[in-house]
């Protein structure tokens, strides 16, 4: 079917000094706040107000070579999300392969796709920040979903779905400078024991 037209909204995101630079270099943009599709074209389970929808677009000039591949741009979105996660809550959520993030009960926070474009790749992530989606009318992926609201520790200030936005692709930005070893040692360090078998 014909892609449905996107709306690009650019944002200037709040960034370390060197991860600005990296933006400034190749523009990197917010997409659009909500995203139509998860892995295997199933509905991405959503538009709640309050959780996070992002698709980040990065040029396939500034990845390097043994980067560009889906699955790896899959696994540093996904360790980018944990760092993240990682910063206020610790061994509470994990990766289940390939595009999975759960909470340590197995039920599901959030998913991570991406897709090359023309001349970018398309990484869309998404987070139940405050609530969970109710999904007894769509296709999943056999995880029930959770939400971080009910997780996050009562003397941190819940950050808000952008805020996770911004430091989370801070954190893509960066990890763009690894090494494709790099990135699967960072991935199975995230992911819980029983499922690393599940590769």
């Amino acid at each position: 079917g014909e892609r449905k037209k996107r709306k690009i909204c650019s944002f200037y995101l709040r960034m370390s000094k060197s991860s600005r630079g990296l933006f400034e270099q190749f523009k990197t943009r917010i997409i659009n706040a909500f995203c139509s599709n998860g892995k295997g074209n199933r509905k991405w389970a959503g538009s709640i107000k309050g959780n996070l929808y992002t698709s980040v677009g990065i040029p396939l000039s500034f990845i390097k070579n043994e980067l560009n591949n889906n699955d790896i741009i899959v696994k540093i979105t996904a360790v980018s999300i944990m760092e993240e996660l990682n910063r206020y809550i610790k061994d509470k959520y994990f990766l289940k392969y390939p595009n999975d993030i759960i909470c340590k009960d197995k039920n599901k926070i959030g998913g991570i796709i991406a897709e090359e474009y023309k001349d970018f790749y398309i990484i869309g992530f998404g987070l139940n920040v405050i609530e969970k989606p109710d999904i007894s009318s769509i296709r999943v992926s056999g995880l029930s979903p959770c939400c971080i609201k009910d997780h996050f520790p009562k003397y941190y200030k819940l950050p808000t779905a952008l805020e996770f936005s911004e430091e989370i692709t801070s954190n893509i930005l960066y990890n763009l400078n690894l090494t494709s070893e790099n990135v699967n040692s960072l991935y199975n360090d995230y992911m819980k024991e029983d499922m690393k078998k599940e590769q």
